[in-house]
């Protein structure tokens, strides 16, 4: 499979750092000692250092309508990125912008006087729905961040070894597990997925497969609520999804890092890898033919994609204070 699934285009990226040149009120200073200068050097942390080569495209694109300004993708290993990111800015030697986490990591420096507020930014209400950038958004309707890409979540599958062993895509949860034992019975590993990078188990496979179990966004509003809780029957099942789905992941799958996932996979080692949209182009020049399908429902429940807002940019606050 030659295409890659891609959320964020250069004039998306454009649009946003654009914006962030009139994010400050107009009654406050624009000023550092960096607008001063003639030449303009940003810097962009990121917890995506699988996109140095597309985010140094895009960032270019930028530069050829804003040529003073060069923007410096600086991204971090991902599984340091949090920690690294707030040390940084603790110690005032922040990135001028950066990816901002969603939720309760994102808010948490904004409320810490870290990120820039963004709600008044132009474009920002006219081209965002509210669900756009609730992920960004504190309780009082303030923005702390601008989305630019979004992913979902499928499972990737060599195409080359279904069609030699005669297998076909499950249409569900059961078949899916059948298939699993078939590939097994074959003498193949099914599954690429490790649990080393805590991450990727619990939001790329457990996050992908639950709306499967519980419903979709208007049943996950009823969780977060408290009306439903967490011990009920549906999700009582999506653990005991995940235990039924153990068996089939790689030998050794407690030290197995992301990275070893895609490995496997992208070696032929594994014959599925239940991931995101983001890791598509680690497969561009594999030497199979591969696809995606949605990890099916239970029987008799809809299959749910899983698509999520994933990645907006903050500006640091201090930017746009003398």
């Amino acid at each position: 499979m030659k295409r890659t699934i891609m959320l964020v285009s250069a004039a998306a990226l454009v649009g946003v750092l654009f914006a962030f040149g009139s994010c400050a009120k107009k009654s406050e200073p624009q000023v550092t000692a960096k607008t001063a200068q003639e030449t303009i050097i940003l810097t962009m942390g990121s917890w995506r250092t699988d996109d140095v080569v597309q985010m140094t495209a895009l960032l270019d694109e930028y530069k050829k309508i804003k040529p003073t300004v060069t923007i410096q993708f600086r991204p971090t290993n991902p599984p340091d990125y949090n920690e690294t990111l707030r040390a940084q800015l603790d110690s005032g030697a922040g990135p001028d912008l950066m990816y901002a986490r969603s939720y309760a990591l994102g808010q948490e420096l904004f409320e810490a006087g870290y990120f820039g507020d963004c709600s008044d930014i132009s474009g920002v209400s006219e081209n965002f729905t509210p669900s756009n950038t609730a992920p960004w958004r504190t309780g009082d309707g303030r923005i702390f961040a601008v989305p630019f890409a979004a992913v979902s979540h499928a499972v990737y599958y060599n195409k080359t070894i279904f069609q030699k062993e005669g297998l076909s895509t499950p249409p569900t949860w059961e078949d899916f597990l059948a298939l699993c034992a078939a590939l097994a019975s074959k003498g193949y590993t099914p599954l690429a997925n490790g649990i080393a990078d805590e991450w990727d188990i619990l939001e790329a496979f457990y996050f992908g497969m639950l709306p499967n179990f519980i419903g979709g966004a208007a049943e996950r509003a009823r969780y977060e609520s408290g009306e439903k809780k967490l011990n009920d029957a549906n999700f009582e099942a999506s653990f005991q999804a995940m235990r039924d789905v153990a068996p089939y992941l790689p030998q050794g799958f407690g030290s197995v890092s992301y990275a070893g996932s895609q490995e496997l996979f992208n070696s032929q080692q594994a014959v599925m890898f239940m991931d995101g949209s983001w890791t598509a182009g680690a497969y561009k020049n594999a030497a199979f033919e591969w696809g995606v399908f949605a990890m099916p429902a239970p029987q008799g429940r809809a299959t749910l994609t899983t698509f999520h807002p994933d990645m907006a940019i903050a500006y640091n606050l201090w930017l746009y204070i003398v």
